[in-house]
């Protein structure tokens, strides 16, 4: 989901919903369609003004869970992903009670990927991944770091979590790669190669 005063906004996929905003009942309803769709993977809403409150409103009609992941980068200039559900992804996961974020994402790094030695370099930025889940409507805040890895560690997906590859994967092949992830994910990747 994109919010935007710009009706114009540049949009790389084919199929997109465009919403013209109206009323936040008719938005969670237009929501809901959406994440029905199979084809149209970008929704886009539109206003005129005021987007950022809109956005905040819209966000409060979700219960929230705060996670934490990480963009690795090695010597190589490659990225490390994971293969989950069908689709390459970031290593990521919720936050525990009293952890920092940046707690949460070495922890869910190491666990999905096997990695043992890993440092935080700077934070990248913050996406926001909605959906529904047992009839709750969940908005994951995911605050993404970028990190590097120690030299020749062995890579062990964490299968009990549905990872069947972790694997190093050169810029320009995990950029391709992302397009066929969630938007998010090819944002963070972006901003991550980016640095």
């Amino acid at each position: 989901m994109i919010f935007t005063e710009n009706m114009n906004f540049p949009v790389k996929d084919k199929a997109v919903h465009v919403y013209r905003y109206q009323r936040m009942d008719a938005l969670l309803a237009e929501f809901e369609r959406f994440i029905r769709m199979k084809k149209v993977q970008t929704m886009l809403v539109y206003r005129k003004k005021n987007i950022e409150r809109l956005f905040m409103a819209f966000k409060g009609n979700f219960r929230q869970t705060t996670a934490a992941g990480g963009a690795v980068i090695n010597k190589k200039n490659e990225v490390l992903m994971i293969h989950r559900h069908g689709r390459w992804d970031l290593p990521k996961g919720k936050k525990n009670r009293g952890e920092r974020k940046r707690e949460t994402a070495i922890r869910e790094v190491m666990e999905e990927t096997g990695l043992q030695e890993l440092k935080i370099k700077k934070k990248l930025m913050v996406t926001h991944h909605f959906y529904r889940r047992n009839k709750r409507l969940i908005v994951k805040k995911t605050h993404w770091f970028l990190m590097t890895a120690g030299k020749n560690q062995e890579l062990t997906p964490a299968t009990d979590e549905g990872i069947v590859k972790v694997k190093w994967i050169p810029f320009e092949k995990a950029r391709k790669k992302s397009n066929k992830t969630f938007r998010s994910i090819a944002e963070v990747l972006c901003k991550a190669i980016s640095c």
